[in-house]
């Protein structure tokens, strides 16, 4: 089987990079340690950079987040 891009790792990162590339790369795969039939709701929290919400508001994701608030004081 082949493809013209293969992501491993479908976490934030992966998802985020073939969500950039899917406008240029005609087949991608994106590939994860876990298994298909063993998906879950994520539960961890993580702390976004003002850098990283650019990147997902140009992907046009961003407004789709929920439970989303600021950091104002580290």
């Amino acid at each position: 089987m082949t493809c013209d891009l293969t992501i491993a790792g479908a976490g934030p990162v992966g998802c985020a990079l073939a969500l950039c590339m899917k406008k240029v790369v005609k087949d991608i795969r994106l590939i994860d340690a876990a298994s298909i039939t063993n998906l879950r709701q994520e539960r961890r929290k993580l702390a976004i950079s003002y850098g990283s919400k650019v990147i997902l508001n140009r992907l046009g994701i961003w407004q789709n987040l929920r439970d989303v608030t600021a950091i104002n004081q580290i």
